[in-house]
């Protein structure tokens, strides 16, 4: 059960990573 919640976490900080990254990207695109 560890594994799966360490996995799930790791998901959810990289879609989350991935997010920010793209708004800043769309912000630096639009600046």
């Amino acid at each position: 059960e560890s594994t799966v919640r360490a996995f799930n976490e790791r998901a959810l900080a990289d879609r989350i990573g991935w997010r920010v990254g793209s708004r800043i990207r769309d912000g630096v695109d639009s600046a």
